[in-house]
């Protein structure tokens, strides 16, 4: 059965066509597979009419394109055309005398109707946009967190949005299609990723910024999201706010922010030091030894060193590479306190070295064959 009525039962008027325009009785849209029913009871023709016909019209928008052209005779009752959408389709049904001779074909169409067979539902069917609230760009405030998820009343949910506190919503990127899906909320959900906490407040901020644009038929708009609240979930902490000790208030608050304050100073230290020698992406030139036998030198907190061959016999092996492989040249490695931690071969008259194991070297060991100088200089982790 039709689930939407585009025109329900009228009269309506059938004008001379190709010289004095149309009667456009509807506009909507189609989406593919929904099917179109249009058609009348019965017509008349006005009065002096001699031709038979008239246009029975279904166009993908007017003007534009004639989808089905029903030429259908006056005496004809209970016309009913159906018409499968292809793909998404802004239609219009018309009705007019059309044909030749221009003007001679005019009169009344009684019981028209028109209705659609949806066979999947279309949010938006026009597009989506900004509702112009606000600015562009926002910050995702506390405040906003909190005006967002109380409109949709879930507010059990602001307490999960901290992670966003303060950055940033692109609203134009946001609005520039449908709302993305909600993840499967429950508690192993919620402190999960900031990804997965992000989706769920896009979803509750697109209808709070965003709207499909007007259209006709009106468009459907897109359901407003909802996560039932898991059960066991503790109960939100309300903090009194008392008039009669408001310094004491204002203490406990600085308190707090010096506690949090100490934690992001330690995590700032551990995560530059993760950073820095865990994932080291730049170093700093440091002090250049001049080495011409074998020995060693101390060495602190290093990421790597640079070796440069200043001088070598000249009955040394070489192999093709690039750069040129030198055989026998020496040995680096490095040494703690316990023994030799690691090593490697000189091979090339510029080496660099960034063994995972180098901050933990308190000495770099030099093997060199007799007659081999190299200049070596300590490359320290970027400040």
């Amino acid at each position: 059965m039709p689930d939407e009525v585009i025109v329900a039962p009228s009269t309506q008027a059938i004008p001379p066509g190709l010289s004095s325009g149309v009667n456009v009785v509807a506009t909507g849209a189609l989406n593919t597979n929904d099917v179109l029913h249009f058609g009348f009871a019965s017509a008349v023709a006005d009065s002096g009419v001699t031709q038979p016909t008239f246009d029975l019209d279904l166009y993908q928008s007017y003007p534009g394109t004639r989808i089905v052209n029903r030429d259908t005779p006056w005496t004809a009752t209970n016309v009913l055309v159906n018409y499968t959408a292809t793909g998404p389709t802004a239609f219009a049904l018309v009705l007019q005398g059309g044909g030749t001779p221009v003007g001679a074909r005019h009169g009344t169409a009684f019981g028209y109707h028109a209705e659609v067979t949806r066979t999947s539902l279309v949010h938006c069917a026009y597009g989506t946009r900004r509702t112009g609230l606000g600015t562009v760009v926002q910050y995702i405030t506390p405040e906003l967190v909190a005006l967002i998820f109380a409109a949709a009343e879930d507010a059990w949910l602001i307490p999960f949005m901290f992670g966003l506190y303060w950055q940033t919503l692109d609203t134009e990127t946001l609005c520039g299609k449908g709302p993305p899906p909600l993840p499967n909320v429950d508690f192993t959900t919620l402190p999960a990723a900031l990804t997965t906490t992000k989706q769920i407040f896009d979803a509750y901020a697109w209808p709070y910024f965003c709207e499909c644009v007007p259209g006709t038929p009106p468009p459907t708009g897109f359901p407003r999201p909802v996560i039932p609240e898991p059960p066991g979930l503790p109960a939100t902490p309300i903090f009194p706010c008392s008039d009669i000790d408001p310094c004491g208030a204002l203490v406990a608050i600085q308190k707090q922010l010096a506690a949090i304050s100490q934690t992001l100073g330690s995590n700032l230290e551990l995560t530059t030091l993760l950073q820095r020698y865990g994932l080291p992406f730049a170093y700093i030139s440091g002090a250049t030894h001049q080495i011409s036998a074998s020995g060693s030198f101390q060495v602190s907190r290093l990421v790597g060193v640079k070796v440069v061959v200043t001088g070598a016999p000249g009955d040394l092996k070489t192999f093709t590479g690039v750069p040129e492989y030198i055989s026998d040249l020496g040995w680096i490695s490095l040494v703690t306190g316990d023994g030799l931690m690691d090593e490697v071969r000189l091979t090339r008259a510029e080496q660099f070295w960034f063994p995972k194991l180098m901050p933990l070297a308190m000495s770099l060991g030099i093997g060199l064959r007799e007659g081999v100088t190299v200049s070596v200089q300590e490359l320290e982790a970027e400040p």
